[in-house]
């Protein structure tokens, strides 16, 4: 797989993991607070549900981790997974496509009959 090919699909799967995860960390930690009006807003509510940007979770936990770490350290935790398994997954897939080492070592110089084919 060439170089262009790998930016053009790990670099949205990277960006649109990263989001589900800070997604992912902001609804736990909402919800584990039952959306109390100190996050803000949200962005919209369903039903129930008071969805926020995925982002406030970074200045929640700037501002709340330190009175409550449990939830924000497992929210985080669970966050950093979700945004870093797929990326880790295609490097591990992509990776594996790569061409053989060049020769190194005695192999790496030309013989008279290299150079005789030359």
């Amino acid at each position: 797989m060439s170089g262009l090919v790998r930016v053009l699909v790990g670099l949205p799967l990277a960006v649109s993991s990263i989001l589900i995860g800070l997604a992912l960390a902001t609804q736990m930690v909402a919800a584990e607070f039952k959306y109390p009006r100190e996050f803000g807003a949200g962005v919209f509510d369903v039903g129930p549900v008071r969805v926020y940007a995925p982002w406030a979770f970074v200045g929640w936990y700037g501002r709340f981790q330190p009175r409550y770490p449990q939830p924000f350290d497992l929210a985080g935790l669970v966050g950093l997974v979700v945004a870093v398994g797929p990326v880790m997954l295609v490097g591990l897939v992509t990776g594996r496509s790569q061409r053989a080492p060049k020769a190194f070592g005695r192999e790496a110089w030309a013989d008279v009959d290299d150079v005789r084919i030359a």
